[in-house]
């Protein structure tokens, strides 16, 4: 099971995306005629072990108090994809913003402004009160005052990169792990268990009338270290 950008996934329209798991299938025991519906039984258990896994991850989610409307938590969904009728990987994909939910984000650099924008509208937060924001300044005399700088500022997709690029100072001049005893919420890990694999392991042995091992191709903080890298090189070449 690997966790991957969906970023690009949601970009592609389904044509797109069905025309990329078809190549990846072309050369299966199904389409040699070999393998009698096994391999459609096979997706399935993989399918609906998938959609238990993602209702724990959702609960997950929720337990740490993160957004139920949000994007990462809509975002989350399953792929199952046939390796030349060798293996079958089945993959959990879900919005970048994983690792940060994750792991924490420790202060320093700043994160990208445009997943933040991308956030703000998904929430539906209000980017109009930015036209409110203060900000004191001092004249040439030394007398302080308080001035609303974006008050007349009417462009919303302009107000919202005003509020996104503040989060994103925030964040970088803070960090965010102080939420979770700077260790991240770790909402995702927590829910990979060993107990899991092993009753989908038993589902497919059962099926196919032979033992099957069951396993990550990597651990959740391996996952978790290749995207953050993957992001910042993206963002900051």
């Amino acid at each position: 099971m690997a966790v991957e950008n969906i970023s690009k996934l949601q970009r592609a329209n389904s044509k797109s995306i069905s025309d990329f798991l078809d190549s990846l299938d072309s050369n299966t025991a199904n389409n040699r005629g070999e393998n009698n519906g096994v391999d459609s039984k096979i997706e399935q258990i993989l399918y609906d072990w998938a959609d238990k896994f993602i209702i724990d991850v959702k609960e997950s989610l929720e337990s740490k108090g993160f957004n139920t409307k949000g994007e990462l938590y809509a975002g989350i969904q399953p792929y199952v994809v046939d390796r030349a009728g060798v293996l079958k990987a089945l993959q959990i994909v879900m919005p970048d913003s994983w690792v940060w939910a994750e792991r924490g984000r420790k202060k320093g650099k700043r994160p990208p402004v445009e997943p933040i924008e991308r956030w703000i509208t998904y929430r539906g937060i209000d980017v109009n009160k930015v036209k409110n924001w203060e900000r004191k300044i001092t004249d040439k005399e030394g007398h302080t005052r308080l001035i609303k700088p974006y008050k007349n500022i009417s462009n919303t997709l302009k107000l919202r990169n005003i509020m996104a690029e503040a989060m994103s100072n925030s964040i970088g001049k803070h960090g965010t792990l102080k939420r979770f005893g700077g260790k991240g919420s770790k909402f995702l890990s927590e829910v990979v268990n060993k107990t899991k694999y092993d009753d989908l392991s038993k589902e497919l042995s059962i099926a196919l009338g032979y033992q099957v091992a069951v396993g990550m191709a990597q651990s959740i903080e391996e996952l978790a270290q290749d995207k953050a890298s993957q992001i910042w090189k993206s963002h900051y070449k």
